[in-house]
C-alpha cells in the first residue's frame, strides 16, 4: 500500500500541495507537506515553490504514517535532483521537529530499530521475513487527539516494555503480547474504535494497533 506522488515546478510564490482520495479532492488538516517544504525553504535548502499532487491510497489518520511518509519521499526527490541541498545533523533536526517518524522514512528499511524519539534509526533484519494482515477500520483517528488522551489519563505511567523484550516477543512469536502503549488512549478516545477492538479481540487476540490508530494489524512468518 502506498501514495503515489507527483512534484512539479511552480512559477507562484506559494507551494500548492492537492490531495485525491478514490479519485475525489480531498482536504488534508495540518497538511505536513506544506510545512515541510516550507521550514526547508527558511533553512535555505530550497528556493524554488512546488505544486504537488498526492493520490492518496494510504487511508488519512489511519496510523500507517502515510502523511510523514509522504513529506520524507519528497525530501528524499528534492535531495537526488538537487546537487546542492545536502542532507546534514541539521537538517535532521529541523525533519525531526516536524514529524518524529520522518526520519525513518528518509530510509529504505524494510525493518529498522527506532530510537530517541525517531531520531536514531538502525537497519534491523528479523531471521524469517514477517507478513502483516492490515485491517482498516475507515475511521480517522488523530494523532494529537490521542496524545491529549494520554496526558489526560495519566498513562505515562503504564508500565513499559523494552526494545529487547519486544524482539524477543517476535522471536519466540508472542505477537499478541506486543506492547502499544497508546492502545488504551486510542480506545478511549474513538469509542467506535473500542467496539471494533472488542469484537476483532474475541475472534483473534493478535491484532494490534498500529501507531495512534485506527487501523490493527497481525503479524505472521512468510512460510
Amino acid at each position: 500500500m502506498f501514495d503515489e506522488i507527483i512534484i512539479e515546478h511552480t512559477n507562484k510564490n506559494i507551494d500548492e500541495v492537492i490531495y485525491y482520495w478514490e479519485k475525489k479532492q480531498i482536504a488534508i488538516k495540518d497538511c505536513l507537506i506544506t510545512k515541510t517544504l516550507k521550514i526547508l525553504r527558511e533553512n535555505n535548502y530550497i528556493k524554488d515553490h512546488y505544486k504537488i499532487i498526492v493520490n492518496k491510497n494510504i487511508p488519512v489518520s489511519s496510523g500507517l504514517g502515510g502523511g510523514s511518509s509522504n513529506a520524507a519521499s519528497i525530501v528524499k526527490a528534492l535531495i537526488k535532483t538537487n546537487k546542492k541541498f545536502k542532507p546534514n545533523k541539521k537538517l535532521i533536526d529541523i525533519l525531526h521537529n516536524i514529524s518524529s517518524d520522518m526520519i525513518f522514512f528518509l530510509y529504505d528499511y524494510d525493518y529498522a530499530i527506532v530510537k530517541n524519539f525517531g531520531k536514531k534509526v538502525k537497519k534491523h533484519k528479523f531471521k524469517n521475513e514477517l507478513k502483516f494482515d492490515i485491517l482498516l477500520t475507515k475511521i480517522n483517528c488523530e494523532t494529537s487527539n490521542v496524545f491529549k488522551t494520554f496526558d489526560t489519563l495519566n498513562l505515562k505511567n503504564l508500565k513499559k516494555s523494552s526494545i529487547k523484550k519486544e524482539l524477543t516477543k517476535i522471536k519466540k512469536k508472542q505477537y499478541n503480547l506486543l506492547v502499544n502503549n497508546l492502545l488504551v488512549a486510542c480506545l478511549n478516545t474513538y469509542p467506535s474504535i473500542s467496539e471494533i477492538y472488542n469484537r476483532i479481540n474475541k475472534e483473534d487476540q493478535n491484532y494490534l494497533l498500529s501507531g495512534s490508530g485506527g487501523t490493527f494489524f497481525k503479524i505472521s512468518e512468510v512460510l
